[in-house]
């Protein structure tokens, strides 16, 4: 399934046409690499286990809140006069909604911020398809994650603790009144701007030579250079991963879409939603990536390598 294929000799990729309109070369794309993402999706999913449990256990932070607001809810559905913990039943459906909850969250957060250092593995090969360049499917990924694995890991460490910190400022000042309650607002358009600028910061670390700090500024301007077209890119994986599903279950859905829903997750969304991030983006590291190599002092790593060097700031 994984296997690397051969080169052969043939007609080639045709020349783009100039006047294409990126739509109709990304979903031309798309269809040309969906076997391939469908792949990379069940290979990333797998590669992703172990953070994704640490993820689940921090994820506690959101799902304890919700369990205890369900609780009364939960109760009166059960015909209970109240919450019971002594209830084996009872807690064996708030500890499934617990799990649920934990989970929910850590895929969303896989999803739009990815897990570590195999992320920088999935970027590459998303981002090779993007550029409409070759990529191998095992060797690349795990030979990217491993080369980028430093700078991906204080990246993922980085995450962990952002995202306990912003859940914890948000749930404390969203039930505070008076002046307080106004900065939850600051805090959830702080964990937007932190989540968009995700779409940057694995194309960073693979992409140029940068330290960690320089990785999280330029991820930040571009992240609000390109507000509109990133806030867009947002809505629409939102609503795919998490928006979609929440309407199913608010509208009692029938089971069938349960079961095409799990089955595109598996085997499809994940590298979708990623390469159609990776697209997006592109350009506006293309533009700089081509500004940057019109400088005297920016030269090209050795060959082995396709970071641009010397690049510390890119805007």
């Amino acid at each position: 399934m994984f296997k690397q294929g051969y080169m052969k000799e043939g007609k080639g990729v045709e020349k783009r046409n100039p006047d294409d309109s990126r739509i109709k070369i990304f979903f031309e794309l798309f269809f040309r690499k969906f076997w391939q993402l469908s792949k990379l999706n069940l290979l990333y999913i797998a590669s992703c286990v172990p953070t994704f449990v640490v993820m689940m256990l921090l994820a506690g932070l959101i799902s304890s809140r919700i369990t205890n607001a369900s609780a009364s809810l939960l109760a009166g559905i059960m015909g209970l006069a109240a919450p019971d913990a002594s209830n084996p039943e009872f807690s064996t459906m708030l500890a499934t909604l617990d799990v649920g909850a934990r989970g929910v969250v850590s895929f969303i957060v896989a999803v739009m911020w990815g897990m570590g250092p195999v992320t920088a593995g999935f970027t590459y090969i998303l981002r090779n398809y993007a550029r409409e360049e070759h990529a191998w499917l095992l060797s690349d990924f795990f030979g990217k994650t491993k080369q980028n694995f430093g700078q991906a890991l204080v990246v993922w460490l980085v995450d962990l603790a952002m995202f306990s910190v912003l859940t914890t400022a948000f749930f404390f000042y969203s039930v505070q009144t008076g002046m307080l309650h106004y900065l939850s607002y600051i805090v959830l358009s702080v964990i937007i701007l932190y989540t968009v600028m995700h779409f940057y910061i694995y194309q960073c670390i693979i992409t140029f030579k940068l330290s960690v700090k320089d990785i999280f500024k330029n991820s930040a301007i571009f992240a609000l250079v390109e507000a509109p077209k990133n806030l867009l890119l947002a809505f629409i994986l939102f609503f795919v991963h998490l928006g979609l599903p929440y309407i199913a279950a608010l509208y009692g859905w029938p089971v069938w879409f349960w079961l095409v829903f799990i089955i595109l997750e598996l085997f499809l969304l994940i590298a979708a939603s990623g390469f159609m991030v990776n697209f997006w983006v592109y350009p506006v590291f293309e533009k700089y990536i081509i500004e940057a190599e019109k400088k005297p002092d920016v030269t090209k790593e050795p060959a082995g390598s396709d970071k641009v060097d010397d690049i510390e700031y890119l805007m």
